[in-house]
């Protein structure tokens, strides 16, 4: 035995010492020496040998019974101390019981590894004496304990489950292949986020083994299903959401090999499904014929994939090696032909419902119509047995099908509405069966709400007699019918419902309705009866009834507001694993029912008129008073027939329809509250109230707490803070008495097997079999009692819920964390005290932080626990967040948050944090960033250095772990935007830069993978996985933040070269930011940015133009990028004096070189004039202009253009070049306050810099000023010079305008109004002169461009668009001012336009109200002289207060000769026509 060992014995010896001091001193040492490698190792090998069992010597397990018989004492002596003792001693015990706990809890941490590659070293070994079926226990329990609460064993267990699990057909005992699978499933969930690639690979090596295990060794069904398990999970991790192709994020690693396997399973599905068809047939008595759901949900996923394959070949083009399966829609509509028998036919219907359910877009147009033939048949020819469900459910699939993808149906409208007829007379005969209504009541609110064919009268029928009774299918049915289509005034054979009064005559169709969901047509026996009515026996959707009821009253049922109900089947557990898969492979896979939700109604607008029916709303508050006094009738608290539960609904019912009235505006909230409704309520609550009496002397009755548990979930359910009539407070202050009369803390004893780890066997304490059904009545109460606690103090509540608080925090005094009930009831309050409506009062967060620190010291190595602790913090820390500026008592409560944030932020620095840790700390981030953007507390502190959350974030995009990489890359714009608001709730333009770079910079880190013997075999999957990290944090960056697009576009093409990225990757990516972002295509995207790429590019060291991923723009061939890009790269390569690369692209596209240099010369002199203009002597300035002076006098030389070319093409291309000039804009770019231009009021700070180069307004018109003076000898203006040639004037202006039509970018397009404004600005200074005669057509051309962009503007206007809006009209203003001094009757022709346009745009933009006020004011109250024959003319001025003076204005001029005549009148409504 090694010097240490024999230390650790002395210390374990030690700790049986009867001295609790040395007890103590032996705690301490144990913890240094277990974790000692030379200790760990020792270990491992004594505990592997044979020898060991029934030794003396010091193993793994002789350790763990020495730490139980140690935790055993101390507890005992704990217990045997007094009760009677002070809060002190008290704490103390807590405490020892605590360090206790976290000693054993510490050493099975340090074991876990040490114990598991133990076992699976015996399991792999040639020991013939071992038990491996207990043995396979042990390892399951060992997974199930390692992946939940550590990390580092992935390698170990890949390579476990290989050699175990790729002999199983040999393995005689078949429990034990059971074992290893279901641990194999437990570690590949765990495993899948970080290691597709090697799941893949483990899982193509051992489904063949597995396979044979399922189709011929007989397994049991419990290994069946852990196999079906497996197999599914396959298909998700090879085929994530259904991808086909690698292309759309379908993976393997051998394809081949995979699709050989998929032939196999298929195989295997068909024999098992037939098999289980042929036992039912000859078993004798009933037998439940439908397949299993997992076994389904496989079959389907397979065939999907299949069917594929055969149409198309293998994912990789490879040709299959495997037989082919002739398997398509006819293959599958052959097992669905009448003839068939139940037990042949259901698990196909099964199949096909799944198939068509989760990958709609794969049924062709025509197979709609084929296979709704056969089900129509199916349908119609069902006499007996137990067919009908189920062609009932693959019908509705059917009909989801056509409602999501019309397109496909318009080809065979004819047949299928048809079809559809038949289906909905069938599906009207089987809601009169028990056995299918519910079924076909869901079938015929599908084909309403995709409208596949009208609604017919004998629908009414059924929610008007005794057809059906109410229930959840009718309830969702009648509500979509509600929506879709105007209710009949009656089923009469006239139905014709236009033109008569509801409710005078016989009963009408709304009432029958309103009778059948009320049940007021009862016999006299029902009346009698000691049962309440059915609307309130079951639980129906939220608010459901109460909406029906409500609209039913209202003329226009369409009107109504229905809460959605999604009852979609649950998502499935590998969801997560699947959307991640597909968010790094950047492959976008839209939901296939976005387009149609079913169950959910939409919810009308809340500014809609709604106008009710007196005799109506009369009927349903007598109806509901006769349901709630038979009610009160019939219950008492030990009635059996009777539950409690039928008062809560009762209540909720009856002011959930006061709830509608009031949401309609038919009622104020207060008439609400004096309604008899509202009193009736009231009474049901009162007798509420006996049940929670009968429940106090009943605390030990378990059926008694059990029906508590049900009613408070029930409860909880039903409080809705959106209604302001809350149905639930009339009986609160009941529940508040009930909860803390019988508070069970300090009755629970300690329960010490609940401190050991999973790997003992022991639950997790979050788990609900630790409670009592007392604990969970208790749990459900609290939960209750918080949502009161966070209620508004509203008029009328019977309780105060600041009192509840009160009451509530006190219960965190006796909190023991060592007791499961304790940790929960923490757990809740922590989550719903903080509500999103409520503002806690800082001794109140005080109390309710308080505990935080000893929960966290005791459980920091239970990883589970940490992660539950850190989610339950976000709502106080976004309730910090909405007080901090109400609150100056906050900082030592926002202290208390960010010290447990900053204790997990170190933890993972120590290798103590799982990844699911660590998630749930990067979400505590997220909410710290949207509470405070710039960070001015959210600062968390490790050892004296202080860092701001936004530096934080983006150091997870480094972590090992990839779930935690993405999450983070997914959510970097909270750097930048925080809460993802629009931009002018975007942080500063610094901030976001230096955001962009630490974001890029730790990106770049998480690239660096340190590469260990370990991690060889996952080299691939990290590999795969940091680059998608990469690329996501940086397009997340390019989506949010306009002002680093720039820079984040160019870091993509730079990843290209600097981390080998692959080209179909990267393609994917620019693809999914160009469609984000607006773009047609991802070419035009790039190209868009390309001049700004190309100077970046060119200023990196060792970048060259021939290594530029000019693939990436679709260019095949460098030769094709020069051909289609020259006239971006030459002026760059001239300005660097590259002439030699200029030279070069002229050899490589065939072309003179000085050819391509006159070819892009307004590019060219666009690089060079203006530093010619500029007079700063700013050194920066001087040297740019040096540069320039020596780039012009190579440009003079003989031997390149040479001057008089120079001169020439200047003269020639003077338009060009001023639009060049033009689109170099950008008052950012101005350094010196007199250099700013005259655009700096519609400019903003996080307008993003264009393509260089950039100069400001007063930088262009000094080099206008400049070409003018160069080129003019009596010193003309530049606009007087191009008016020699009035077509260029209109040639700028033309062009401007189409590169604003072609920009899709709002920051982009503003700053193409600001170079519009510009040069516009210039040209009306020459109006005066005629502008070489084109005056009128300039004029006329400006205006209606304005007025296009002021039309165009956004009807939810951002900063962006409402200073696009105030440049537009402001411009306006200067053209009008312009046009009525020189031009008036020019405009007179347009006024009309002008002032229709402006008076439009008050409406929607009131920010800019006074500017349109102040331009209308001149045209028609200043200008009143000039333009009043146009004033005359145009249409009268809204009726408002703005435009009071303008209509006095304009009915002064109109009638200054007296009224119109009869025939003006005629003549002025011919030219002048006033729609209505």
């Amino acid at each position: 035995m090694s010097f240490a060992l024999h230390e650790l014995l002395v210390c374990c010896k030690g700790l049986e010492n009867e001295k609790a001091t040395e007890r103590k001193k032996e705690a301490e040492r144990f913890r240094r020496l277990i974790r000692s490698p030379e200790v760990v190792e020792e270990l491992d090998r004594i505990s592997g040998t044979r020898a060991a069992k029934g030794s003396k010597q010091l193993t793994w397990d002789l350790i763990l019974r020495t730490l139980q018989k140690y935790q055993q004492k101390e507890t005992e002596l704990l217990q045997s101390g007094k009760a009677n003792v002070s809060a002190t001693t008290q704490a103390n015990r807590r405490k020892k019981m605590q360090e206790i706990s976290s000693l054993i809890k510490y050493f099975i941490r340090c074991a876990n590894k040490n114990l598991l590659n133990l076992y699976c070293g015996l399991f792999t070994g040639s020991s013939k004496a071992i038990n491996r079926v207990l043995l396979s226990r042990i390892i399951h329990t060992a997974v199930q304990g390692c992946c939940l609460q550590t990390e580092g064993l992935t390698h170990t267990l890949f390579c476990f489950f290989s050699r175990a699990l790729l002999n199983a057909r040999h393995e005689k005992h078949l429990p034990v292949v059971e074992h290893l699978v279901s641990a194999l499933n437990v570690f590949l969930r765990s495993a899948a986020m970080n290691c597709r690639m090697r799941v893949c690979r483990l899982g193509e090596e051992l489904l063949p083994s597995v396979l044979y295990v399922w189709t011929q060794m007989r397994p049991s069904t419990t290994l069946k299903e852990e196999i079906v398990d497996f197999f599914n999970l396959q298909l998700c991790v090879h085929h994530p959401k259904g991808a086909k192709t690698q292309d759309t994020g379908a993976y393997a690693e051998d394809w081949a090999k995979w699709q050989t396997f998929l032939s196999n399973l298929y195989d295997a599905l068909v024999s098992e499904i037939s098999q289980i068809g042929s036992r039912g047939k000859y078993a004798t008595g009933t037998r439940h014929i439908a397949v299993k759901e997992s076994l389904i949900e496989l079959t389907a996923d397979v065939c999907h994939q299949v069917i594929i394959a055969t149409q198309k070949g293998s994912p990789q083009g490879t040709p299959s090696k495997r037989r082919r399966i002739e398997l398509g829609w006819e293959v599958l509509r052959d097992h669905l032909q009448p003839h068939h028998s139940d037990f042949d036919i259901i698990p196909w219907l099964q199949i096909a419902s799944v198939l068509i359910s989760k990958y709609p877009s794969v049924v062709p147009g025509r197979e709609l119509v084929l296979l709704l033939s056969v089900l129509c048949q199916l349908l119609g020819e069902q006499r007996r047995g137990d067919r009908g469900p189920y062609v009932l459910r693959c019908l509705r699939e059917v009909a989801c099908c056509q409602a999501t993808h019309p397109e496909r149906a318009q080809a065979y409208t004819a047949e299928l509405v048809k079809l559809w007829g038949r289906v909905w007379a069938l599906a009207l005969r089987g809601v009169s069966s028990p056995q299918t209504e519910a079924l076909s009541l869901a079938l015929l609110s599908t084909v309403i709400q995709g409208a596949l064919i009208p609604i017919s009268r004998e629908f009414w029928k059924l929610f008007s007699g005794l057809a059906c009774k109410p229930s959840d299918a009718a309830a969702l049915c009648l509500a979509q019918a509600l929506l879709k289509c105007p209710v009949p005034k009656s089923l009469g054979a006239e139905w014709d419902h236009l033109g008569t009064v509801e409710g005078v005559g016989p009963p009408s169709l709304k009432e029958s309705i309103l009778s059948w969901l009320l049940m007021n047509e009862q016999t006299e026996e029902a009346e009698e009866s000691s049962s309440p009515h059915p609307i309130i026996c079951r639980d129906f959707p939220h608010k459901l009834i109460p909406r029906i009821l409500v609209s039913l009253t209202v003329k226009d049922t369409r009107a109504g507001k229905y809460d959605p109900k999604n009852k979609s089947n649950m998502l499935h557990a590998l969801s997560e694993i699947e959307s991640l898969y597909l968010q790094f492979s950047f492959d976008e896979m839209p939901s296939e029912k976005d387009g149609m939700k079913l169950n959910g109604v939409r919810e009308s607008s809340a500014d809609t008129q709604h106008t009710v029916v007196p005799s109506l709303k009369n009927k349903l508050e007598q109806g509901l008073l006769s349901v709630a006094d038979h009610l009160l009738n019939c219950y008492s608290p030990d009635s059996q027939t009777t539950p409690p539960e039928c008062l809560v609904r009762g209540s909720s019912l009856l002011t959930g329809v006061l709830a509608g009235y009031v949401s309609f505006g038919l009622l104020t909230e207060e008439e609400a509250c004096h309604s008899q409704l509202f009193l009736k309520a009231k009474a049901l609550a009162q007798d509420f109230s006996e049940f929670i009496s009968t429940v106090k002397v009943k605390m030990t009755d378990v059926v008694t707490m059990s029906s508590l548990t049900s009613v408070m979930r029930l409860c909880t359910q039903y409080v809705n803070r959106a209604v302001k009539v809350r149905q639930a407070f009339i009986f609160f202050l009941f529940l508040i008495t009930i909860t803390f009369t019988s508070s069970p803390t300090g009755e629970l004893q300690l329960m010490p097997v609940s401190m050991f780890h999973p790997l003992l066997g022991a639950k997790s304490l979050l788990s609900e079999e630790h409670l009592s059904q007392h604990d969970l009545a208790f749990l459900a109460s609290l939960e209750f009692l918080s949502l009161c606690a966070s209620a508004e103090c509203v008029y009328g509540l019977s309780f105060k819920p600041a009192e509840v608080r009160r009451k509530l925090l006190l219960l965190l005094e006796q909190m023991d964390f060592t007791k499961p009930l304790h940790l929960n009831m923490y757990l809740v309050l922590l989550k719903k005290l903080p509500a999103e409506d409520t503002l806690l009062a800082a001794e109140e967060f005080d109390s309710l932080i308080k505990p935080l620190a000893d929960l966290c010291s005791l459980y920091r190595q239970d990883q589970e626990i940490c992660a539950e602790v850190l989610l339950h913090l976000l709502p106080s820390i976004r309730c910090v967040g909405r007080i901090q500026d109400r609150n100056d008592d906050l900082k030592h409560v926002q202290g208390a948050l960010l010290q447990v944030v900053s204790g997990f932020w170190s933890a993972p620095k120590t290798g103590k944090c799982t990844a699911t840790t660590k998630a749930a700390l990067v979400h505590c981030l997220l909410a710290l960033l949207e509470t405070d953007p710039c960070c001015k507390w959210a600062v968390l502190t490790l050892k004296e250095e202080e860092l701001p959350v936004s530096d934080i974030l983006p150091c997870y995009l480094s972590d090992p772990h990839h779930h935690v990489r993405m999450l983070t890359a997914m959510t970097v714009n909270r750097c930048m935007t925080p809460n993802g608001l629009e931009s002018r709730k975007m942080l500063s333009l610094k901030k976001q830069q230096m955001a962009f770079e630490n974001v890029y910079l730790k990106a770049q880190e998480g690239m660096r993978i340190q590469v260990s013997h370990s991690l060889l075999e996952d080299l691939s999957d990290e590999t795969l996985n940091r680059r998608a990290t990469l690329l996501k944090s940086v397009s997340v960056v390019l989506c949010c933040s306009p002002v680093c697009e720039k820079q984040s576009l160019f870091a993509v093409f730079q990843s290209y070269k600097e981390n080998n990225i692959e080209e179909a990757l990267i393609k994917k990516v620019l693809g999914c930011v160009s469609r984000a972002l607006g773009y047609r295509s991802v070419e035009g995207f790039v190209s868009s940015h390309l001049d700004y790429l190309v100077t970046e590019w060119l200023g990196q060291p060792g970048y060259t133009l021939e290594s530029f991923p000019y693939t990436l723009l679709n260019h095949a061939t460098l030769n094709d990028f020069y051909s289609s890009s020259y006239q971006v790269l030459i002026p760059h390569l001239v300005f660097l004096d590259s002439f030699g690369q200029v030279k070069s692209i002229g050899d490589s596209l065939g072309e003179d070189w000085k050819k391509l240099l006159a070819n892009c010369f307004p590019k060219i002199m666009v690089n060079i004039l203006p530093y010619f203009a500029l007079s700063s002597k700013d050194d920066q300035v001087v040297q740019q202009r040096e540069k320039a002076t020596r780039v012009y006098d190579l440009l003079k030389d003989s031997n390149c253009l040479g001057k008089p070319q120079i001169d020439s093409l200047i003269h020639s291309n003077l338009a060009d070049i001023v639009v060049e000039l033009l689109m170099t804009l950008y008052e950012g770019a101005a350094t010196q306050e007199g250099c700013r231009g005259d655009l700096r009021s519609f400019i903003g700070e996080l307008d993003p810099a264009p393509n260089p180069p950039y100069f400001s307004s007063y930088v262009i018109k000094a080099t206008l000023d400049y070409l003018s003076n160069c080129h003019s000898d009596n010193h003309k203006s530049l606009v007087a010079i191009l008016s020699k040639t009035p077509i260029s004037i209109q040639r700028i202006l033309l062009a401007v305008c189409q590169k604003a039509a072609e920009t899709v970018n709002a920051y982009e397009k503003h700053r193409i109004l600001l170079m519009y404004h510009l040069f516009v600005s210039l040209l009306l200074r020459e109006v005066k002169n005629g502008l070489g005669g084109a005056w009128a057509f300039v004029l006329r051309d400006i205006i209606y461009t304005l007025i296009h962009h002021i039309n165009s503007r956004p009807a939810q206007s951002d900063e962006v668009s409402s200073r696009s809006f105030s440049l537009c009209c402001d411009l306006l203003t200067s053209v009008c001012r312009t046009a009525v001094q020189f031009c008036d009757d020019a405009l007179e022709s347009h006024l009309q336009v002008i002032v229709g346009t402006l008076t439009a745009q008050l409406d929607n933009h009131p920010a800019v109200t006074q500017q349109v006020i102040s331009l209308l004011k001149f045209l028609v109250i200043e200008s009143q002289d000039k333009l009043k024959s146009a004033i005359q003319q145009l249409e009268p001025f809204p009726d408002r207060p703005e435009f009071r003076e303008l209509r006095a204005v304009q009915h002064k001029l109109k009638y200054s000769k007296g009224e119109y005549t009869l025939r003006q009148v005629r003549r002025l409504t011919c030219y002048n026509p006033i729609s209505e």
